[in-house]
């Protein structure tokens, strides 16, 4: 079988969809796990490491009581002095974020991690086609074009900017839905009068949530799509 993660080389393991390291111990019985060759397997978990570690350095109210847990874990494993890469690489990516208070007026200094896009965008691009082939069966081509956008910090950009990604969020939970206890949930819609194929929706922690458009295979920028909603 081909690696559903590149669609060229053999299978030769699995991979979790989302990474077991997500989790907490026990783990759920439902984990989800895909094919995978040893090059994207093992060339996955920097990668993994990485997206955990930025996205337990954010604050985000009413985030599931997983993320507390994990964000220890990966503060202690960030502290181990044989593994100093990963934590100073996020050192260097560290800034500071202004704003005022509400009630009082004051100017108030936030510490943030700079995100790695390109980083961030490759990562989940793996998750949106490992969990793709869980949800049809179907393997997506390598050259697939796909948009991903966050809807989480929303406050970052102008109302008018979200309309489309809203829209493609709620669209994408009227279809099939699913979740791995408080740490991940998923819903996908396929789209048939469209060049875009499908919507799905990523939540981790129940804060931090993305929405992937996965064009069909013919499609390439800049054609013109319709979406349906």
């Amino acid at each position: 079988m081909t690696c559903v993660l590149c669609n060229i080389r053999q299978q030769a393991s699995v991979e979790h969809v989302p990474p077991r390291s997500f989790f907490e111990r026990p783990y759920p019985d439902n984990l989800i796990t895909v094919s995978a060759c040893l090059e994207c397997n093992h060339g996955l978990h920097l990668d993994d490491d990485y997206v955990l570690a930025y996205l337990v350095s954010l604050d985000m109210p009413g985030a599931s009581p997983t993320l507390n847990l994990v964000r220890e874990r990966v503060k202690r494993g960030l502290h181990r002095p044989d593994f100093p890469y990963l934590r100073r690489r996020l050192q260097r990516a560290v800034e500071f974020d202004y704003g005022r208070d509400l009630m009082t007026g004051m100017r108030l200094a936030r510490i943030a991690i700079r995100s790695e896009p390109d980083r961030l965008t490759r990562w989940l691009k793996k998750q949106v086609r490992g969990l793709n082939y869980h949800i049809t069966g179907q393997t997506l081509r390598r050259h697939t074009f796909m948009q991903l956008e966050r809807t989480h910090f929303r406050h970052t950009r102008p109302p008018q900017f979200w309309d489309l990604w809203v829209k493609a969020s709620d669209y994408a939970l009227e279809g099939e839905t699913g979740a791995i206890g408080d740490v991940f949930r998923y819903a996908y819609r396929e789209i048939k009068r469209s060049a875009c194929a499908s919507v799905l929706r990523l939540e981790y922690y129940g804060v931090f949530s993305w929405v992937a458009l996965v064009y069909r295979p013919e499609f390439a920028p800049p054609q013109r799509v319709a979406f349906p909603f």
